[in-house]
């Protein structure tokens, strides 16, 4: 397939379950496998639904580091910020999530930093790098409300959460894959939305995009891109949309495929 793979130009993936392993770690295989990327010059972009600074013990040690974070509400370059999506009305927004008794818990995405209705330490998977601590939304947040990319409600109960968020056709509501949790950010936000921003800067075509992913969310950019690949451990329809399948996160799917198809001969 390698002549196929020729005219690929710049190199797009999801972390979680696709670049990453199911523990959250990175192979140094895969790292090295990305630093090679950017030193042929080819960058190599994070489109994740994570803050940027989760990403940042995965990001190549050289100047490059591409990031397309918050499901696309944020781009990033070497950790300096290029685009933010900031959501309309939060404020109004995170007061009424607040008084709603089937909403367990909020935590949102200001700057650098997470705010959570609860105590982080009591996060079973809690890592130090997600910057979490508690806040009191009963409290408004000032004019650091006109920065809030991304709100992550948790609800037992979707029904309520889809006919609350109904209200609210201006945002997008994703739900995470068997978990409690929903993504909030702006309607016109996406990984893809993202994608072709980032290349319309860097003045690379669509068509010259190799994507990886696993996820509903990143089916979107399989379609969009001009070369897609799925992981093996991905989900049934992020297979149909990707052109080709690779082995899964846990055998550095990802790493060996570029390695294959881009880096050698």
């Amino acid at each position: 397939m390698k002549n196929e793979f020729k005219n690929v130009k710049m190199i797009v993936t999801d972390m979680d379950n696709t670049l990453l392993r199911k523990d959250k770690t990175i192979s140094a295989y895969t790292k090295s496998v990305l630093e090679k990327c950017v030193q042929m010059g080819i960058p190599f972009v994070f489109a994740t639904a994570r803050a940027e600074r989760v990403t940042r013990f995965v990001q190549p040690a050289k100047n490059g580091a591409y990031v397309i974070a918050n499901n696309g509400a944020t781009t990033t370059l070497d950790g300096k910020q290029i685009y933010n999506a900031a959501i309309e009305n939060a404020q109004a927004l995170i007061f009424e999530l607040n008084q709603d008794e089937l909403i367990l818990d909020i935590c949102l995405e200001l700057g650098d930093k997470m705010y959570t209705k609860k105590d982080p330490e009591l996060w079973e998977y809690r890592r130090t790098e997600w910057n979490a601590s508690m806040y009191d939304f009963a409290k408004p947040l000032n004019d650091e409300a006109n920065k809030v990319t991304k709100i992550l409600i948790e609800s037992k109960n979707r029904k309520h959460v889809e006919n609350f968020m109904a209200r609210y056709p201006n945002i997008k509501m994703l739900a995470n894959t068997g978990e409690d949790w929903y993504m909030l950010s702006r309607a016109d936000v996406s990984k893809m939305a993202g994608v072709k921003r980032l290349a319309s800067i860097l003045k690379i075509e669509v068509g010259d995009i190799l994507a990886f992913g696993d996820d509903y969310n990143d089916i979107e950019m399989l379609q969009g891109c001009g070369f897609s690949v799925a992981v093996e451990n991905a989900v049934s329809e992020a297979k149909q949309a990707a052109k080709y399948i690779c082995k899964s996160n846990e055998d550095d799917g990802v790493a060996h495929f570029i390695m294959e198809e881009i880096l050698s001969g």
